[in-house]
Parts: structure tokens; sequence; C-alpha cells
């Protein structure tokens, strides 16, 4: 009858021969795998077209451009605040009678 190696050692635990060399391969390449893995998908996400957005042609207003006054109506309620105030200081006192200045 043959013995066995939990019968020779008499106890449960069985020993491994070393393995420290192929664990050192196994993660070797699965980091290897994961960069490449990272590379093609930058490689390929890096050659992608941005795309055109998409809207419903009965929500756009086509026509032709025209030159000439352009008119802004704008209601509502509240106080129009100007979101930010900027003072010209100038060497000497003045005062601006009328303007008609670009906004």
């Amino acid at each position: 009858m043959a013995t066995n190696t939990l019968e020779r050692t008499g106890s449960m635990d069985v020993r491994r021969e070393s393995t420290r060399a192929g664990r050192y391969i196994r993660r070797f390449l699965t980091i290897s795998a994961l960069i490449a893995l990272l590379v093609a998908v930058t490689v390929g996400l890096s050659r992608l077209e941005a795309a055109a957005p998409v809207v419903d042609e009965d929500l756009l207003w086509v026509g032709e451009v025209q030159r000439g006054e352009f008119i802004r109506s704008v209601r509502g309620n509240g106080t129009l605040v100007p979101k930010e105030e900027r003072w010209i200081p100038a060497p000497g006192e003045g005062r601006v009678e009328s303007g008609n200045w670009p906004i």
C-alpha cells in the first residue's frame, strides 16, 4: 500500500513548492496587459471625431443673414443690474453730454 504525504508528515498541512517566480510572471503579464489595454483605448478614443449635436428641425429657424438694425426686446420682472461696473478715470474733470457708443 502506498503512503501519501499526509501519513508521512503526520500533519494536515501539505507543503507546496515555491511559486514565487510564477507569481512574479503572472503579475508582470497582468500589468502589461492592462497597460496595453489602456494604450489601445486611449489611441482609439483620440481618433474619434466629435459628433454633431442632434436638434429637431422643427426647433430651428432657417433663413438668410441680412444687414440692418438688430433690435432686442427683453421683458421681465425685477431690476436690471450690471454684472460688473467699470470706472474709467480721466486726468481732468469733464461731463458727458450725449454719446452714441457701441455696447
